[in-house]
């Protein structure tokens, strides 16, 4: 499991906290060794603390934890050789653990695995050189100082250890939840799109048993709206997300639907649509609204079988302006009248919370909507 680049607000506060308490520990480090005369012990505070302090200060400016635990890391291990070297010890040496317990939380995968074999190799090695070339090191040599030490190394990594098992089979369980509930959510949408696809084929049968031109638009009109709502459940169970829809292949498959449907046709479809995932919801009412148009431009808009339609879809910032044009006038010519499609139209657009403005120029109408993204 990966953590993204930018941490939950958790994390953010852990790295805070863990650089805070060790610049903290610093200080009071500082206070103890001066009182107690022990003055390399108080240039190493400093000079520690004057370090953690850059690092925290590099990621409040850079944002990047990544980076920072690694510095982080490898500057604690910086201190680590030079107390050894200079035979700089004190029980503060405690806090040099706090980078490899930070990076135990925020590094995971393949980053934790090569920092932490560097990091305990490197330390392996100081201290092994350390401990065969310094045979008087008042730290190295001093069993109860390395025991302490020892219990507290045994607690990091113990805790590095229980922490990422805890992650892994916390996401494996919500992992296991999550397929199930996709299954059942692919199998609802399976069942919906089922009895959609019933209803239209039991429309198609009454369609043959009436002989009224009338008839058969009314029962061939709400076969292509329940189409349209029909195709959005064939989507959601053919996608895996089963969430967001991109709406440039929706649309393809609506208007080549409604064109297929429509006969022998010389009608040109344009489309500039920006692809752009929306929700079901979202998808059903445009889905309504394009159906309207599309249907009732080849019915009225042309006095021929000849004519063109043109579809423009555009996200900006959370805005979406959707905009419908033909070459002919029937929508104007319509909207006195207040037919049923135009009221659908605008029964769809205030469902997607958006603005409805019809406007004609010359020969050619246009229909322009604009509504929020979510």
């Amino acid at each position: 499991m990966n953590i993204h680049a930018q941490p939950q607000h958790y994390k953010k506060l852990f790295l805070y906290g863990s650089l805070i308490s060790y610049v903290l520990g610093m200080a009071f480090t500082l206070v103890l060794a001066l009182n107690t005369g022990r003055p390399i012990t108080a240039l190493f505070a400093i000079v520690s603390g004057v370090f953690i302090a850059a690092v925290l200060w590099y990621y409040h400016h850079h944002k990047n934890y990544t980076q920072t635990v690694i510095l982080l890391l490898w500057t604690s291990l910086f201190f680590v050789a030079m107390r050894l070297i200079l035979y700089a010890y004190s029980l503060d040496m405690i806090f040099l653990l706090i980078p490899p317990m930070v990076a135990s939380v925020l590094l995971d995968g393949k980053n934790l695995k090569i920092q932490a074999i560097l990091y305990i190799l490197f330390t392996s090695i100081l201290l092994g050189y350390g401990y065969y070339h310094y045979p008087n090191h008042p730290f190295l040599h001093n069993e109860s100082l390395v025991i302490i030490f020892s219990i507290f190394s045994f607690f990091v990594i113990s805790f590095s250890v229980v922490y990422h098992y805890s992650i892994a089979m916390s996401y494996k369980q919500l992992k296991a939840s999550n397929n199930d509930k996709n299954l059942l959510l692919q199998e609802v949408h399976h069942r919906v799109k089922n009895n959609l696809n019933m209803m239209i084929a039991l429309l198609g049968l009454q369609h043959k048993e009436y002989d009224s031109k009338e008839i058969h638009h009314f029962i061939h009109t709400n076969i292509l709206r329940i189409k349209s709502i029909a195709l959005v459940h064939t989507l959601l169970y053919e996608d895996k997300h089963l969430s967001n829809i991109n709406i440039v292949g929706y649309l393809d498959k609506l208007i080549h639907y409604i064109l297929t449907s429509a006969g022998d046709t010389k009608v040109k479809v344009t489309m500039d649509i920006e692809p752009i995932s929306l929700s079901a919801d979202k998808i059903i009412h445009l889905g309504i609204i394009v159906n309207e148009l599309v249907t009732n431009s080849l019915k009225h808009a042309f006095d021929t079988q000849e004519g063109e339609i043109i579809l423009y879809l555009n996200k900006d910032a959370k805005k979406i302006t959707f905009r419908y044009s033909d070459s002919g006038e029937s929508l104007e010519i319509k909207e006195k009248n207040e037919h049923f499609g135009l009221k659908l139209i605008k029964l769809s657009t205030k469902q997607l919370g958006g603005e409805l403005n019809i406007e004609s120029e010359h020969s050619t109408y246009y229909c322009t909507i604009v509504f929020e993204e979510k």
